[in-house]
């Protein structure tokens, strides 16, 4: 799988824009995309995929689809 990557500066937003493609795996039940961050620290990640930029590292947020579908972000602040 090969990751997206962006680079976001302190104390600025950025916005993570994610659609649900229909994969090989069916749909089982109904949630929303949801994110996850490897480390709150460095940026947070709200409901809606709005990151906030904390302070100079690297982290990883998590797009995941309701079928499991999932892609990595590494997201760097400087």
């Amino acid at each position: 799988m090969q990751g997206l990557s962006f680079v976001c500066f302190i104390g600025k937003t950025s916005q993570i824009t994610a659609t649900e493609i229909k994969k090989d795996r069916p749909i089982k039940h109904h949630r929303n995309i949801c994110y996850e961050n490897s480390n709150t620290k460095v940026a947070t990640v709200t409901p809606d995929g709005m990151i906030q930029a904390k302070c100079k590292r690297t982290c990883t947020i998590w797009v995941y689809a309701q079928n499991d579908v999932y892609k990595a972000v590494t997201v760097t602040v400087k």
